[in-house]
């Protein structure tokens, strides 16, 4: 199935990746191979595999249009992991396709960043009405400068 230019196959987990079609444990050995063993054993024993695939098939069902996932997501995702303080106690709460989100909105790529924006509406709205004294159009140009560029 083709959506948005990207390829999924629901049926088999499989995503599009670097212009072929990868699993998630093929995603998750590709990042492995950029981290240590101990954070290795770490994510491991929270079952990091099962998630990311889980996570994958979130970022395919919320942004059927994002990019593949390639070398810069997974680059991006085992640096996160490799520089966590508290590994253990921050994999509980990680989510791959909010980590996806931020990489791809990070990027500059304008789509990503209207998808973060989407995702996030409801967040700024709150933050913009708490500054009465700054226009909310001013106040979101004034993020997007301090987050995007």
């Amino acid at each position: 199935m083709v959506r948005g230019g990207r390829r999924s196959d629901a049926r088999s987990g499989s995503i599009l990746c670097e212009d072929r079609r990868v699993t998630a444990s093929e995603v998750w050995t590709r990042i492995q191979a950029q981290l240590t063993p101990e954070v290795v054993a770490v994510a491991t024993a929270h079952d990091l595999a099962d998630r990311l695939a889980v996570g994958l098939q979130a970022i395919r069902e919320r942004w059927p249009g994002s990019p593949a996932i390639g070398d810069g997501f997974i680059a991006y995702l085992a640096q996160r992991l490799a520089s966590q303080p508290d590994l253990d106690g921050a994999l509980p709460r990680l989510r791959i396709d909010d980590l996806f989100l931020a990489w791809w909105a990070g990027s500059g790529d304008p789509h990503g960043i209207i998808a973060f924006e989407a995702a996030l509406a409801e967040d700024l709205r709150r933050v913009a009405s708490r500054f009465r004294h700054i226009p909310a159009d001013e106040l979101r140009q004034v993020l997007r400068i301090k987050l995007f560029v």
